[in-house]
């Protein structure tokens, strides 16, 4: 009788523990989903709320949603953007590339797909920001419309000497730029 009594007092303790690892477990998925779903859902409302870009033209071939972005040291930001190419070829990997001189601390994520952009055409996208360890001050900084150039847009034909030695598939300047002014607070 008493292997019994022992054997039962064994799976009793076995299902307490059981419960308890659950219930542990259901809290770390909550502190979890709540601490990074937060995060995601901030972002994509900041991304919402920003208002569009004016469309872009031969006039105006970059056009940003904001031309001034008050923010503090490790702050994200969320600026869209529009990019229009008025030149005669296409630009392949079209992008928006920002450089603030004088500073290596706001560091730019772009969420374009890297289409091309065929002549008369336009583009959309959002850059977000993170303002890393920079001194409060106005940083006046560069939007420059980029593009790939491959060896078929420098009419190198395939297969040749030079292909091997040129750098083909660096982002190179369209010729095209905007400023803007990243005001960093305290």
């Amino acid at each position: 009788m008493k292997l019994k009594k022992g054997a039962l007092e064994l799976s009793v303790n076995s299902i307490v523990v059981l419960i308890i690892a659950v219930v542990v477990l259901g809290l770390i998925l909550t502190f979890i989903y709540s601490t990074f779903g937060n995060v995601t859902t901030s972002i994509e409302e900041r991304i919402g709320n920003e208002p569009e870009a004016a469309e872009p033209g031969g006039d105006e071939p970059i056009t940003l949603s904001r031309e001034t972005i008050i923010t503090h040291i490790s702050d994200q930001e969320v600026m869209k953007v529009g990019i229009y190419n008025p030149s005669t070829g296409s630009w392949t990997n079209a992008s928006i590339d920002i450089s603030c001189p004088g500073t290596s601390g706001i560091v730019l994520n772009k969420q374009f797909n890297g289409k091309v952009l065929a002549s008369g055409e336009f583009l959309t996208g959002t850059l977000l920001f993170k303002v890393g360890a920079v001194s409060p001050q106005k940083y006046l900084c560069t939007a420059k419309s980029t593009s790939a150039k491959t060896c078929t847009t420098l009419n190198i034909p395939s297969g040749c000497a030079a292909c091997a030695t040129y750098p083909c598939s660096q982002q190179l300047s369209t010729g095209y730029s905007k400023d803007i002014v990243i005001e960093v607070q305290k």
